[in-house]
Parts: structure tokens; sequence; C-alpha cells
């Protein structure tokens, strides 16, 4: 699942072990949604957004990529984990390093 964060003031930070949005309402307690950190698999976030450190850890953690926009959703950068999903499966890590060997 892709999640947009386009509201202003939305907060994405961790709260036992899932990620949780929070989205100010004027006049009222904040909205709060918690997802699951599997069923992620990015997130979309305009300038208006703020996330935090332990919420970048967990979506590196998890392969989620966090791609940041422009207001007019034209990006601006991203974070993803250094490792491509596959390489995660300890037999083609395997067969990797063994290559490097010859």
């Amino acid at each position: 699942m892709q999640i947009f964060l386009n509201s202003y003031g939305i907060y994405l930070h961790i709260k036992d072990d899932m990620f949780e949005i929070r989205v100010p309402v004027k006049d009222s307690e904040p909205t709060k949604t918690h997802i699951a950190a599997h069923k992620v698999t990015s997130f979309v976030m305009t300038t208006s957004a703020a996330l935090s450190t332990d919420a970048i850890r967990l979506a590196l953690k998890n392969n989620i990529d966090i791609i940041f926009t422009h207001a007019n959703w034209h990006p601006m950068g991203r974070v993803w984990h250094s490792k491509l999903r596959n390489l995660q499966n300890p037999a083609i890590l395997l067969r990797m390093v063994n290559r490097r060997k010859l």
C-alpha cells in the first residue's frame, strides 16, 4: 500500500512498532491511524508533513521507500534501503559472494 501524507501538519512516527499517522483537527484532538509496517510499500510526503527518525528507521528496516515531493507533487528526493529486496534472501546473497571470489 502506498500512503500519501499531504495534509498540513501531518506527522508520521512510531507507536508499538507500528506507524502512527497523526492528522491535526482544528479545535479538537488529532486523528490517529495505526498501520503495520508489512502493509506499506512507500510513503509519499509533501513539504507540509513531518516524520520522526524512528519512522525512517522502521521504513528502512522493512524496505519501505519514503519519497519527498513539493506541494505540486514534483519529487524532491527519496530515502530507501541500501540493499535490494532480493538480496535479503541468503541463498541469493551467497551466490553473489561466491561469484566475486572467482
